[in-house]
């Protein structure tokens, strides 16, 4: 079974190649610049766009809790780092 070229189904074809995701790239970018991403208004508004089943109302912003997350969890990080360190290695903590 694993001799025969059948197995494994090996062909050549072109029918069978992966599109070029440039045209989703260019939808993408021109979605941004309609919606002002990049203009220097205000850094911290996110607005809520709808997907799927969930529904949301024109110009709803994303809550300020979800927003600056990295810098959030990194001071969080520098706050518990010795705690963890005690926690992970207590002899070696003297």
């Amino acid at each position: 079974m694993y001799k025969s070229r059948e197995a494994f189904d090996l062909h050549s074809t072109k029918k069978h190649k992966k599109p070029s995701s440039t045209y989703d790239q260019l939808k993408v970018a021109q979605f941004a610049l309609r919606e002002g991403w990049f203009d220097e208004k205000e850094s911290t508004t996110v607005l809520k766009y709808p997907w799927g089943d969930v529904k949301c109302k024109p110009g709803e912003q994303v809550s300020a809790r979800y927003l600056n997350a990295y810098e959030k969890g990194n001071n969080e990080a520098k706050l518990e780092f010795s705690g963890f360190l005690h926690r992970k290695y207590p002899n070696d903590m003297f």
